[in-house]
């Protein structure tokens, strides 16, 4: 699916004026429609113009709101955007917020919902779901005959989802600021929670549970504040997928239904939040504690901890080795990324006591081999045939997340990078720890 190209043509000759622009475009698929936010200290009687796709038009502003240097404000409201700063130290900076449609097939934005968690989720069948498109991203939770995803685009419209699975109750997590998905057990000690969003901390989203009040850090699982407080929710296995691979993967998967109101503004926002998962450009966002250089603030990496030892795999760095055999926390692990639906998963390299060696067996590592019994596997652990096979590799759970969230929370975590001659050959890439 494409995107319809975007140019701020005008906006140009304000260099050293303008502090942050962010552009979004709905695909062709659907009528043109575009969101443009652009924050900037503007003079007086100068009114910017786009451009788009070569047809100029003066920008309508919807509301201009001024902020003084050092506020802070989300693009946009409800969360599914960044947060900025006003970096001019000096005078007062004006948001812009532009709407431009094309003339031709003129269409409304729909208005922005209220940020709360989803209590009574409903799921409908993977043939009812036209909302949902086969490149969309869904987080993906599957128990015996009990498979579900929920929708990246409309779960950055709530944060959270309280929902039960047939082994217990989870809570199913979105931080557009930080690009962190979770999926946590939603009980502590047998008592069953439900969350709600409570505010920003570090520059990720901070939840409250309803019956004790306590506060848990949506990144880590760990109760910061209230009752709790150092409590730590368990990860609940999951993956970030496509919805074409999940649905492949289970037919019989039902989907999160948008609630009225949301559904309407993910044609919208679907664009978008694939723009800022996948760029890897922007600084951190205010309020993140800490800066580790290795990375890019806003690299997207996968994150995996193993004992008290953890490790960063850059998602770009995944695409060139695909297969990765590593030591982390003791444990000999195998981390497979499938560049065609941005899917990665990772395993216990070891089956009947016997350390596993792995390397792709076709160019989007859906397939592996492994090196010591040359046994054919899926990239979900399975073995489909050789000496071990209907042998399943224990799984371990890896969370989707920004370089500055995933980095600050874990200040001494290694870094993965593909070598040249890659690990989808067998061989493992070398990684950098935190600088001392």
């Amino acid at each position: 699916m494409k995107t319809s190209p975007i140019i701020a043509a005008t906006l140009l000759f304000l260099t050293g004026i303008i502090s942050a622009a962010r552009i979004v475009a709905q695909s062709n698929d659907a009528r043109p429609e575009w969101e443009i936010l652009v924050r900037a200290p503007v003079p007086d009687g100068i009114e910017p113009v786009i451009s788009v796709n070569g047809l100029t038009m003066p920008a309508q502003p919807a509301q201009i709101l001024t902020y003084s240097a050092g506020d802070l404000f989300l693009d946009p409201a409800n969360r599914v955007g960044l947060i900025y700063r006003n970096l001019t130290g000096k005078e007062p900076a004006k948001l812009l917020m532009f709407h431009v449609s094309d003339p031709q097939s003129p269409t409304q934005v729909p208005p922005m919902m209220p940020y709360v968690s989803v209590n009574e989720p409903v799921f409908v069948p993977a043939t009812d779901a036209p909302f949902v498109l086969d490149d969309d991203l869904v987080i993906g939770v599957a128990q015996g005959k009990t498979a579900k995803a929920y929708l990246a685009a409309d779960l950055g419209q709530h944060g959270s989802v309280d929902d039960q699975m047939p082994d217990g109750p989870i809570e199913v997590t979105w931080c557009s600021t930080c690009g962190t998905g979770a999926v946590f057990r939603a009980e502590i000690k047998g008592r069953r929670l439900h969350f709600e969003y409570d505010s920003m901390v570090n520059a990720n989203e901070v939840h409250k549970d309803r019956e004790t009040g306590s506060r848990w850090q949506q990144s880590t699982g760990e109760a910061i504040s209230g009752p709790l407080k150092g409590s730590k929710l368990t990860l609940y296995p999951f993956v970030l997928t496509t919805w074409k691979a999940w649905r492949t993967r289970y037919p019989g998967t039902t989907v999160l239904k948008p609630l009225p109101g949301y559904a309407e503004r993910i044609p919208l926002s679907r664009p978008r939040q694939k723009l800022n998962l996948f760029s890897g450009d922007g600084e951190a966002p205010v309020g993140s504690f800490s800066r580790d250089d290795r990375l890019r603030p806003r690299e997207m990496i996968a994150g995996l901890a193993v004992g008290t030892e953890t490790m960063a795999f850059p998602l770009a760095q995944l695409r060139i080795a695909r297969v990765v055999n590593e030591r982390l926390g003791g444990v000999p692990i195998v981390v497979v990324h499938q560049p065609s639906s941005q899917t990665t998963t990772a395993f216990e390299a070891r089956a009947k006591g016997k350390v596993l060696r792995f390397q792709a067996a076709d160019t989007d590592a859906s397939t592996l081999i492994d090196l010591d019994t040359k046994s054919t596997w899926d990239a979900y652990g399975l073995c489909l045939k050789g000496p071990l096979k209907g042998t399943q590799l224990k799984s371990l759970i890896l969370i989707p997340e920004f370089w500055f969230a995933w980095s600050q929370f874990r200040p001494g975590t290694r870094v993965f990078s593909a070598s040249d001659t890659t690990s989808s050959q067998g061989r493992s890439g070398a990684s950098r720890r935190a600088p001392s």
